[in-house]
């Protein structure tokens, strides 16, 4: 696979394109394993994405323009209960996967971790150590690759 550095939405992404057969390629942007169709492209579109070369990094992807480019989503995580905020255990720009505990919330003189509902990278953390927050309180933001 050839390792590239993409930007797209001011976002930077690392990425990993490999092709499998004529105008089918395997991407992989983080963890997260795709398969795009793909042609070549003269001059692009306003709207299409274009994978150009990093120097150093290989040759042949100049012009590639990816047909199906990953669509992100925001997932608010909101607390499932009232109590008092005691450690945030991750920061903005951070990659979570689904389980994965993002605070601890101390409610009723127990400490409960409360986790990502989702695969991410975290680009908002709402609360801070000490915050007492309510029930539903939006704790932080988790922008994901949609399916």
């Amino acid at each position: 696979m050839k390792k590239y550095k993409v930007t797209a939405d001011g976002i930077e992404h690392h990425v990993e394109i490999e092709e499998n057969h004529s105008g089918t390629y395997s991407v992989k942007i983080g963890e997260k394993l795709v398969s795009v169709t793909v042609e070549e492209a003269g001059n692009p579109k306003p709207g299409e994405a274009v994978v150009r070369e990093n120097s150093g990094v290989g040759k042949g992807a100049e012009g590639i323009k990816a047909i199906a480019p990953p669509v992100t989503e925001e997932v608010q995580l909101t607390s499932p209960m009232p109590g008092n905020v005691v450690s945030v255990l991750v920061s903005k720009g951070a990659q979570v996967k689904y389980g994965d505990p993002v605070i601890i919330l101390e409610a009723m003189k127990m400490k409960n971790e409360i986790p990502a509902p989702t695969d991410g990278i975290i680009r908002e953390i709402r609360v801070k150590e000490g915050d007492t927050i309510d029930s539903e309180d939006i704790i932080a933001i988790i922008e994901r690759v949609k399916e």
